[in-house]
């Protein structure tokens, strides 16, 4: 019959088979020792190896006061082994064989022994359980470690992972930075091409001066010829203000005497009705035409004074205008002095900035080989961590030859590190000033270099915007220039025109002259005339009394009375008005002659003008022309300067080249591609912008990448650090476990050798295992009842009774072993 506790294999697990040395019968043992404890064994395995190895497998236990009362405190079991099963339960337990049959005193040892069993029984138990909570803790930890091993598979897989990013990008950063070298190539031919142009604009430079050189003799002579014209215009204008003011004296007076001629010949022919016969008298036909001609020369003299009144204010209008521009020229001048200033502080920055530029080019160049050497310094680094995870990954033993190894790397790249800092900090800083090493110092001073780099190229842009307009400029000035020579031939072929109207109204004016001392002439003639005529009419003595003014008068009253008296004479008189009126009319077709004539000359007149304007306007445009010769010059001047300064620095660029023998092949394809990448230059712009914050992207990338880098370096320090503190703690636990597995084991198999079952043949469960050590301490325990009750019974006998008892007890209570036979 099994035994409630005969499953107990939840509670003990498998655990594996593993052979002993030995293998003999089982025996229990008795050890009566109040001092001895079985946990020196658990605590001593050296010895308790030994002890199992090299004698057969016991149970061992111990006899403690006051064991003989154990029986009143035992389990229900025990009790009901106590109320008659003392029989049953001895057959039960086949591993024991004892002799009962010669006395009670056996039985009771046994239940002493049987006893002590279950006191052993239970210190076993309290240790299994304490071995249990141990293998619990070992698996644990296993299952601890198993998860750790696992965290650090995945975290190297990922460190892979990254460092084959890091080398794409670094394969990246190669390609970019051969096309950063790219860009230095087609710069290095813009730089020439540059200087191609600069040699071109010395060449128009000297072409200028020489035709400035020639528009200046031509100018000199121009403003000769000018000043000589101004001179002659003075002369004339004052001449014509004389003329002006004597003609108009001379219509006053023509005004005052037209009208008394107009006054007597009206009366006249009102009042005489004279016959044509009187008429033709040499008196009358004398007079006749004597006022034709003065009516003739008056309207001649008007439409002069008319002629130079235009003229005069005409003359006026352009002094005023002059006068104008010559303002506008003067502050046109000043504005160009203000222009050309400014246009000499352009010119000097643009030389310091192309030399700030040229400095940038040569940093730039020495940035790409440090950063070359970065990146060839962060390759090694990186596969010296490679081969350190690798190392790793195989062999787990040797972490801390890795970690030397990866630490003395450490070490390298940052002094790697901080002499690139140094080397970085010497480059960057200027000559004049300190060498400082920090980090944000050497940002700031890239990026004020980047920043000038972008200057650069937006002021070279602006200087060859400025030539190409220096370029329009000049073809503007060369076609001006020979607008004004040809504008000058004209002006001199006017001037020549001017000069011979000008004669031919000199010789009008001495025309002017004669006729009008012919008209003072006229006047003396008429005064006499009218003196004649108050002497034929005898009224002398009248005009003597009253004066010269009344004859008018006069006349016509003794006029009248002629009238009155010659009224017979009529018909003669007509003839004659008949034939004045003839003579009028061919006067009136002369006077219409005249007129278109008078039309003709005003026309000539107004040529006149018009050349003395186009004159004007060639006076102003000379001076204009001046104005602009003087600019040139200055600007020729400036030109000059600056070209020279240009010849210096060319000839620094050649000495510079001359000692570089690779820039010679280099000019040579350059001077091959150039056209080509004269159509490129507005891509390559876009694409250097794009380059520049691609470098400064790639710098930050770079300057992360580092500090990721660093940071990883510290992480895997510190978990390398960490894995092989673990990974000690690990095996000394797992060595404590194998340790405590193997002592399990060996007492395993010595319980199983005591209860007689062959371990090394046969796979044993622990249930069975414990199902007879629970069966061997029932029959111990009742065993142990009935010696006990045997005692006391014989305690109550006789004496003769008991002889030889003791002795007995004696032998059974030393300490050799009992046999145990095997069931």
């Amino acid at each position: 019959m099994a035994s409630p506790h005969s499953d107990r294999s939840d509670i003990f697990p498998k655990i594996q088979k593993q052979g002993l040395v030995e293998s003999k019968t089982p025996q229990l043992t008795y050890i009566e020792d109040s001092s001895f404890d079985i946990r020196e064994l658990a605590r001593e395995t050296g010895n308790e190896r030994q002890f199992f190895r090299n004698s057969p497998p016991t149970i061992v236990g111990y006899r403690k006061p006051g064991s003989q009362n154990s029986s009143r405190n035992n389990s229900p079991v025990q009790r009901r082994f106590e109320q008659g099963e003392q029989s049953i339960s001895v057959g039960r337990s086949p591993s024991i064989s004892l002799d009962l049959g010669a006395s009670f005193d056996d039985v009771q040892l046994l239940r002493d022994r049987i006893s002590r069993l279950t006191q052993d029984k239970e210190q076993l138990n309290t240790q299994l359980a304490h071995y249990r909570k141990s293998s619990e803790t070992a698996q644990t930890d296993l299952a601890a470690e198993k998860v750790i091993t696992t965290t650090l598979q995945n975290e190297q897989r990922d460190m892979q992972q990254q460092l084959s990013e890091k080398e794409q990008k670094i394969m990246e950063l190669k390609c970019e930075i051969e096309g950063e070298k790219q860009n230095e190539a087609r710069l290095q031919a813009l730089v020439t091409s540059l200087r191609q142009r600069v040699r071109e604009a010395e060449d128009d430079a000297e072409d200028r001066e020489n035709i400035a050189s020639r528009s200046d003799v031509t100018i000199l002579s121009l403003r000769k010829e000018m000043q000589n014209l101004q001179d002659k215009l003075q002369q004339a204008e004052v001449s014509l203000r004389h003329h002006i003011g004597v003609e108009e004296e001379a219509s006053k007076r023509a005004s005052k005497w037209e009208n008394k001629c107009s006054e007597l010949r009206h009366h006249l022919v009102k009042a005489l009705h004279l016959d044509a016969t009187e008429a033709a008298t040499i008196a009358t036909e004398s007079l006749i035409s004597k006022i034709a001609d003065l009516i003739k020369d008056r309207h001649t003299l008007i439409d002069k004074s008319n002629s130079l009144t235009r003229n005069v204010h005409e003359s006026n209008m352009e002094a005023k205008a002059s006068r104008e521009t010559i303002m506008r020229l003067v502050s046109e001048v000043g504005q160009e002095k203000k222009a050309s200033n400014e246009y000499k502080q352009q010119l000097d920055q643009t030389i310091r900035e192309r030399d700030t530029l040229q400095q940038k080019v040569r940093e730039m160049d020495i940035q790409n080989e440090q950063l070359k050497r970065q990146v060839t310094s962060s390759q090694d680094a990186w596969s010296d961590v490679n081969k350190s995870l690798e190392e790793r990954e195989a062999k787990i033993k040797a972490m801390e030859e890795a970690l030397q190894t990866s630490e003395y790397t450490g070490q390298a790249t940052q002094h790697k590190l901080h002499g690139f800092k140094r080397h970085l900090a010497q480059l960057v800083t200027p000559p004049g000033e300190d060498v400082t090493e920090d980090e944000q110092s050497i940002l700031t001073r890239v990026n004020e270099l980047v920043k000038k780099y972008k200057d650069f190229r937006s002021t070279s842009e602006s200087v060859s915007v400025q030539v190409k307009n220096l370029a329009d400029e000049l073809d503007s000035q060369r076609s001006l220039h020979r607008t004004t020579l040809k504008r000058a031939t004209q002006a001199e072929n006017q001037l020549k025109e001017s000069h011979e109207r000008v004669s031919g109204l000199e010789g009008e004016l001495l025309s002017s002259d004669v006729e009008r001392d012919s008209l003072k002439e006229d006047k003396r003639k008429f005064v006499a005339f009218c003196e004649k005529l108050a002497g034929t009419m005898k009224l002398d003595e009248i005009a003597s009394d009253v004066g010269f003014d009344v004859n008018g008068e006069a006349l016509l009253a003794r006029a009248g009375q002629l009238v009155k008296l010659e009224t017979d004479a009529l018909d003669d008189r007509k003839t004659t008005i008949y034939n004045l009126q003839r003579r009028l009319k061919w006067a009136k077709q002369q006077i219409e002659s005249k007129d278109l004539h008078q039309g003709l000359l005003k026309k000539k007149v107004d040529s006149l003008e018009e050349i003395l304007r186009d004159k004007s306007r060639v006076e102003v445009e000379r001076d204009e022309n001046s104005i602009r010769f003087k600019k040139l010059v200055k600007h020729n001047d400036k030109l000059q300067r600056e070209l020279l300064e240009y010849k210096q620095e060319v000839t620094h660029l050649k000495a510079k080249l001359l000692d570089v023998s690779e820039l010679k092949t280099r000019t040579i394809e350059q001077e091959r591609t150039i056209e080509n990448l004269e159509q490129v230059l507005n891509k390559l712009a876009k694409s250097k912008q794009k380059t520049k914050e691609y470098l400064v992207d790639v710098k930050t990338e770079l300057e992360a990448s580092q500090s990721e880098a660093r940071e990883t370096m510290a992480k895997t320090s510190g978990s390398l650090s960490q894995v092989t503190s673990e990974l000690n703690t690990t095996k000394i636990a797992l060595e404590e476990s194998r340790l405590r597995e193997r002592q399990l084991l060996d007492f395993r198999q010595v319980l199983a050798r005591l209860l007689g079952l062959d371990v090394n043949n046969l796979s044993v469960p622990d249930y069975e295992i414990i199902a007879r050590l629970e069966r061997l301490v029932q029959a111990h325990h009742a065993h142990s009842i009935t010696t006990h009750s045997l005692e006391g019974s014989l305690q109550d006998m006789e004496h003769g009774f008991r002889n030889g008892y003791e002795d007995a007890i004696a032998i059974l209570r030393a300490p050799s072993p009992l046999k145990v036979s095997s069931s």
